[in-house]
């Protein structure tokens, strides 16, 4: 080999190295920043999701405050229009067919008829079209549901004489009751507090369903609780709420959703996507990977407090689809309606980024790949030159 030869090949194998350095050192680290990114961008994810569930815990509390406020203002109505009646008295006996509102068990019992003054309370065979009941009223003016109540017994079983709260078929529920006791053995909350002559204002089973209620108790002319009034409002139809949180978006296609979190309520859908699956108890649903992440949710949810958020990773495949997704669902609990938060979106509706950043990585990959090759061009020919200029001199002597 020509001393020539050997001095610019020394040029070009620099040439090439620094250039192979350069692009093996980019090539490794497109892989460690891509990595890199996409778990930040994952974290990012997680964190807006976390977000958006902290704003709907908030936002559940300043409607319950707000629902207790409302509450406090139609109970007075209520009691006011029942003062305004006159002192509760009671006449010759009546029967009813009184029904659980637990346990649908139904029996016979004999009742003095409970009177307002000489008003009488009881809606029994009157016909709806001439009805002038003063529960009707108290809705009209608050639109909230209301009830008086008839204490049954010396245990507080409280049964409902006057309300214009629906049963599933649409009739009043006139004539089911409130056990003091529970079948669980429990005793009942609302009955405990109006039985130590209290009010009560908070979540409650009303017939069929949760309500937000207030509760006060009725007495007769010795301080005995004879019975009570009540005003509420359906815990899931509060029109605010519900559309407020159906209108959240998380990402590009996630969604808030709302489930029951304790009794026979765990698992079951409150607010679900669209409201195409409300009442649907989904508890033992499993993932693609035959995980059960509704119980996951649930579980996490509950260990939380005051709308800190805790998140279940797993894979999801909707019907049609080729193949399972990674999704990420933000949890929390909101414990005075018993309603698990679940905020849930897939991890590729916040990869754009990721993807900007792969796709400047591989342009620049390939800027550096061309600047390279015209490096070498450029640098080769400087270097058979600079070696022809070296190598000549050198020859000669």
């Amino acid at each position: 080999m020509t001393l020539r030869k050997k001095i610019s090949g020394l040029g070009l194998a620099g040439i090439v190295l620094t250039v192979a350095a350069i692009v093996g050192v980019l090539l490794v680290m497109q892989g460690k920043v891509r990595t890199r990114v996409i778990e930040e961008v994952n974290a990012l994810g997680a964190s807006e999701c976390s977000k958006i569930a902290k704003d709907v815990y908030l936002m559940l509390r300043t409607q319950d405050d707000l629902l207790r406020v409302k509450l406090e203002g139609d109970l007075k109505v209520a009691q006011e229009m029942v003062r305004a009646k006159g002192a509760v008295n009671f006449a010759a006996p009546v029967s009813w067919k009184v029904v659980n509102q637990l346990t649908k068990q139904s029996q016979d019992v004999e009742l003095p008829r409970m009177l307002l003054g000489e008003y009488d309370v009881a809606q029994r065979q009157v016909p709806e079209a001439s009805a002038d009941f003063l529960v009707d009223k108290v809705g009209k003016l608050t639109g909230s549901t209301c009830t008086i109540f008839q204490r049954i017994n010396e245990a507080g079983d409280m049964l409902r004489v006057s309300t214009n709260v629906r049963q599933t078929d649409g009739q009043r529920a006139t004539g089911t009751f409130i056990p003091a006791v529970e079948p669980t053995g429990k005793r009942n909350a609302v009955i405990a507090s109006l039985l130590a002559g209290q009010s009560y204002f908070g979540r409650a089973f009303v017939v069929n369903n949760w309500y937000i209620t207030g509760y006060s108790p009725l007495t007769d002319g010795g301080g005995k609780v004879v019975g009570a009034v009540y005003v509420g409002v359906e815990q899931e139809k509060i029109p605010a709420v519900r559309q407020g949180i159906m209108q959240i978006v998380a990402g590009k296609t996630g969604y808030v959703f709302v489930l029951g979190g304790q009794g026979e309520q765990k698992g079951r859908y409150i607010i679900s996507a669209g409201g195409k699956r409300d009442g649907e108890n989904i508890l033992e649903a499993k993932d693609a990977n035959g995980n059960p992440f509704i119980q996951e949710m649930v579980d996490k949810a509950l260990a939380t407090r005051d709308g800190a958020s805790d998140f279940v990773h797993y894979d999801w495949q909707n019907p049609g689809e080729a193949h399972a997704r990674p999704k990420v669902t933000a949890t929390t609990y909101f414990e005075p309606w018993d309603w698990v938060i679940g905020v849930g979106a897939y991890e590729s509706d916040f990869q754009e980024a990721a993807a900007q950043v792969q796709s400047s990585l591989q342009s620049l990959l390939i800027w550096l790949l061309w600047v390279a090759a015209g490096s070498l061009v450029l640098c080769g020919v400087t270097s058979v030159i600079v070696a022809g200029k070296i190598a000549s001199p050198v020859v000669s002597l």
